[in-house]
């Protein structure tokens, strides 16, 4: 059961870092969302791969936090360099974060007697939460069309201005 989880957690992995390359050219325009979308999906990407370390590995606490951290850096440094240079800084620290707190919980979840469930509890939670960031993602593609970097003071605004008269 534990192998169905991994491979459920990799389609879903997958299916963030397809959505992320998609819309790659409207998050460059926009520092602050890429960063909070590597940052969000480089965390609970590692959170639940750490988990499922910890579940295999069982008693191993430094090995699975090892290998967590392995597996939380490469998908950090994966969903950061579609975007940018500090993205990939963020998604690797927000991996390592990730993967210490799963692998930790996973430990703790070897002795249950019902750890089957307590895995699947963990990718349904995934699952939500990869469809809402997919969903708020696409919903405000629009909105980071509409913004640009301007060159002269790095701070983002938009390409349409309205002139208000008062």
């Amino acid at each position: 059961m534990v192998i169905l989880n991994i491979f459920f957690s990799s389609v879903l992995l997958f299916i963030g870092l397809v959505t992320v390359f998609k819309i790659k050219g409207e998050l460059r325009n926009s520092v602050l969302h890429a960063h909070i979308v590597v940052m969000s999906l480089s965390t609970i990407s590692s959170l639940v791969f750490g988990c499922l370390i910890g579940v295999t590995l069982g008693e191993h606490m430094v090995l699975s936090t090892i290998i967590a951290i392995l597996i939380g850096v490469a998908v950090g440094c994966t969903f950061g360099n579609i975007i940018n240079s500090f993205a990939v800084i963020s998604g690797m620290t927000e991996g390592v974060m990730g993967a210490g707190m799963g692998a930790m919980t996973g430990v703790m979840l070897n002795p249950m007697p019902m750890k089957t469930e307590a895995l699947f509890a963990v990718n349904f939670v995934y699952f939500i939460f990869v469809f809402i960031n997919i969903t708020l993602l696409y919903r405000d593609k629009k909105i980071l069309k509409n913004r640009a970097i301007a060159p002269e003071n790095g701070h983002l605004e938009n390409k349409k201005t309205i002139n208000l008269k008062i």
